[in-house]
């Protein structure tokens, strides 16, 4: 069988296997208002936030992440965004436009 998701992440080398996994805050984690993925995405932001670091954190990272497509990973974002959960914007880096996300 396949392995897909966060162990093929390990497998392929995306994600480091020393990460000891997500935070989810009790206001992310209690949220009625807000879907599984979209707790996801808003701990995967908040855990690059916790090292000073932009987060650029790609829709294919975390649509495999969280066993999805991209074309949801978008819509919850965008959702995120306008109830003004997550914030977004894009930066210019080595040439290549780049969508920064963080809260």
């Amino acid at each position: 069988m396949a392995q897909t998701g966060y162990f093929r992440l390990i497998k392929e080398g995306s994600i480091s296997k020393k990460n000891k996994g997500v935070w989810l805050k009790a206001e992310v984690l209690f949220n009625t208002d807000m879907s599984l993925i979209e707790k996801v995405i808003v701990s995967v932001v908040n855990g690059y936030q916790a090292g000073n670091k932009d987060c650029f954190v790609s829709d294919t990272y975390l649509a495999t992440l969280c066993s999805c497509n991209r074309s949801t990973i978008n819509r919850n974002i965008n959702s995120l965004v306008s109830r003004k959960i997550l914030h977004k914007r894009y930066k210019k880096v080595m040439g290549d436009m780049k969508r920064v996300l963080w809260i």
